[in-house]
């Protein structure tokens, strides 16, 4: 079995990045839907996910086959790598994609959630 643990110890993280930070973004109004804000992302970088890749290769694995699942609209990771998500526009295309995920993956943890109201 591969383990499916893989850690990104914040530390290590910010010792393997270099240069500035981006500057803070934010937006006039929230966004209104799932598209909207994974659009607003996309104009954006998370500067930690070059950094996190060197501390485990891994993570640029779990980020293509999260983007390259069926209606993915943007793939990322939380702050130092803890956790990687996809966007989807709808309950019905995140789980689908968990499941594509699963058969695929199956020592991965894969969730499906809902991330605001």
């Amino acid at each position: 079995l591969v383990n499916p643990l893989v850690e990104t110890p914040t530390p290590a993280v910010f010792k393997a990045r270099s240069g500035d930070f981006s500057p803070a973004a934010r937006w006039a109004q929230p966004p209104k839907s799932s598209r909207e804000l994974a659009g607003f992302l996309a104009t954006r970088k998370n500067d930690l996910t070059a950094p996190a890749i060197v501390v485990a290769p891994i993570v640029a694995d779990v980020l293509s086959a999260i983007a390259e699942t069926k209606d993915c609209l943007l793939s990322r990771l939380s702050g130092s790598g803890a956790t990687c998500f996809g966007i989807f526009e709808t309950a019905a295309t995140a789980e689908a994609a968990r499941q594509h995920i699963k058969s695929h993956y199956p020592n991965w943890w894969a969730v499906a959630a809902k991330i605001a109201g």
